[in-house]
């Protein structure tokens, strides 16, 4: 009977306690006591670091807190820390972790310095075939899908697929960047096989060298002129030797030394005008042989070929000669 009333009693006191929830709880993992016991006495250190401005040594216990118990709400430790460290990309990461499924109150208390180190750096989402690996500038960041958050500038993305080179792109990434990186499959474009036909060209020809200029000859007035005073000073030559042979037979009739004096005088000016005529009668020679005489047609040689016309009209008969004389 004793035993029976306890369990009344127990029953009793069980389901005034019982309340059914209007909506489904999620069930949330079981953690035992003493880890959380352990992951708050780091998170302490971590805190009591961070106020002492050790910020690495605050980063240290706040990974090994995260890592005991991992809480969403450990990530804002983590990013405020790497922060004040001044790595920005390890904060953004951390930071975004936090805000992902974080409240509207949650949001507000992200301090400004740390939201204006988001608008600093580039977040790129590489969506593709799942597994394919990534590679920035030459390292490895990732395997596809995969969030990275890069300082901004120019950087090589690669992705590997089947140890073969899926995709690539030279992206020239810019400050506060929020980019969604589709990679689909290259598409195959068939090759077209040109079949080249090679036509001969017969060789070019040399063009025949130009005819060599035709020699200029002198001027026929060069010779004209060297000839008309080579006979200008014969004559004055002769004319002199005449006057020298009457000097000299008034000489002979009667000596005197002017006569003697004119005599001679007049004999070397003859000798002198005979000398310069003579030179001047060979070049003129000369001349005549490279003068450039005017060569007359065909045309011109019928032209100047006289004609002899006999006509017969009302008056009576006629006769004309025409012609170049």
């Amino acid at each position: 009977m004793r035993r029976l009333s306890i369990f009344l009693i127990g029953v009793f006191f069980a389901s005034a306690t019982l309340v059914i929830p209007a909506e489904p709880v999620m069930a949330q993992k079981y953690v035992p006591r003493k880890v959380k016991r352990k992951a708050r006495r780091l998170l302490r250190k971590g805190r009591r670091a961070y106020r002492r401005k050790h910020f690495r040594r605050a980063v240290k216990y706040f990974l090994q807190a995260f890592k005991v118990w991992p809480r969403r709400e450990l990530n804002y430790n983590i990013a405020i820390a790497y922060g004040r460290l001044g790595d920005k990309i390890k904060a953004v990461t951390y930071i975004r972790r936090f805000e992902k499924d974080a409240s509207v109150k949650e949001l507000r208390s992200v301090p400004r310095w740390l939201r204006e180190i988001k608008d600093e750096v580039a977040v790129v989402n590489v969506q593709g075939p799942d597994g394919a690996t990534v590679k920035m500038d030459g390292q490895v960041v990732g395997v596809v899908p995969v969030e990275l958050v890069i300082m901004p500038g120019m950087h090589l993305f690669v992705i590997i697929k089947d140890g073969k080179r899926f995709a690539k792109r030279d992206w020239d990434v810019k400050p506060g960047l929020r980019k969604v990186w589709e990679v689909v499959q290259p598409r195959k474009v068939p090759v077209r096989v040109v079949t080249k036909v090679v036509v001969p060209v017969p060789a070019r020809q040399p063009p025949p060298p130009p005819p060599p200029p035709p020699r200029q000859g002198i001027s026929k007035w060069y010779t004209i002129t060297a000839g008309l005073v080579a006979l200008g000073l014969a004559g004055a030559a002769i004319a002199t030797g005449l006057q020298a042979k009457k000097l000299h037979d008034e000489y002979t009739s009667g000596a005197t030394r002017e006569l003697r004096a004119d005599g001679r005088s007049m004999v070397h000016t003859t000798n002198i005008l005979w000398g310069v005529s003579g030179g001047l009668a060979v070049t003129s020679v000369v001349l005549a042989i490279f003068t450039q005489w005017k060569k007359v047609s065909k045309a011109e040689k019928a032209s100047m070929a006289p004609r002899l016309r006999l006509g017969v009209g009302s008056g009576g008969a006629s006769v004309s000669l025409s012609g170049r004389f």
